[in-house]
């Protein structure tokens, strides 16, 4: 019964440490065009400082008329176990990402481990809003 007990802590603690507390944040950062008419969106989390084990987040993305567009998983390495490595990138490639006006509504969060998926509550994830800044060169303007 002892050595029972001492596997399920082992495995609680492995759990607690592998899966993230807090909430991550995440945000798409940038849009680039990569050719034949693909595009390249990019995401950034922040871990807040946290060790975060590999993530796959389900999402759909839709349109301005809340129309699905497409459903695409990221892929997310491990972070956050250092302030070097407190955030990390992830991207979702295709052609649907050329539009504007699009959502990206989460569906899924999973923490993967090889072949396992342990799924993870959405509350674990907090959208931000990313604003640009605007760039002015003094030079250039007229």
């Amino acid at each position: 019964m002892m050595s029972r007990y001492l596997h399920c802590s082992k495995v609680f603690a492995c759990l607690l440490f592998a899966a993230p507390s807090h909430a991550i944040e995440i945000w798409h950062s940038n849009t680039v065009w990569a050719n034949q008419g693909m595009c390249s969106a990019t995401f950034t989390l922040d871990s807040g400082m946290e060790s975060v084990g590999s993530l796959e987040i389900g999402f759909d993305l839709v349109d301005a008329k809340n129309n699905l567009v497409a459903h695409d998983t990221l892929q997310v390495e491990p972070f956050g176990d250092s302030d070097a490595t407190r955030y990390q990138t992830a991207f979702a490639e295709g052609e649907h990402y050329c539009e504007s006006n699009l959502t990206l509504r989460l569906t899924s969060l999973a923490l993967v481990n090889g072949k396992t998926k342990q799924p993870l509550p959405l509350s674990l994830l907090t959208p931000r809003p990313f604003i640009p800044f605007p760039i002015i060169n003094p030079q250039a303007d007229h």
